[in-house]
């Protein structure tokens, strides 16, 4: 098995939402801080790339997710985490937010 040695992370938190139906969740900005913490730690993580963001729509969303896989080295772990409310959209994948 081989080591990995390149760690990325996409950590995205939706707190904000366009549709009122869904409350504001001031907790993802804490869960993606939290997280990179623990990922950013020589002993823990030892990730060397951390890029969060934070309410993005739907389309910067995908774009944003689809930038990170694609600047990947399949030699990389690369983690992807999203903080907010679960929707389920109909096998499109990303509901819109």
């Amino acid at each position: 098995m081989t080591r990995l040695h390149k760690r990325r992370a996409l950590l995205i938190g939706t707190e904000h939402y366009d549709d009122s139906r869904f409350a504001p969740l001031p907790s993802t900005q804490a869960d993606a801080w939290g997280l990179g913490q623990v990922l950013r730690h020589r002993n823990i993580g030892n990730f060397v790339s951390i890029q969060t963001e934070t309410d993005l729509t739907a389309d910067d969303m995908r774009l944003a997710i689809g930038e990170f896989l694609t600047a990947c080295d399949e030699d990389e772990l690369a983690l992807l985490y999203i903080s907010g409310h679960g929707v389920r959209g109909r096998g499109r994948g990303l509901a819109s937010v």
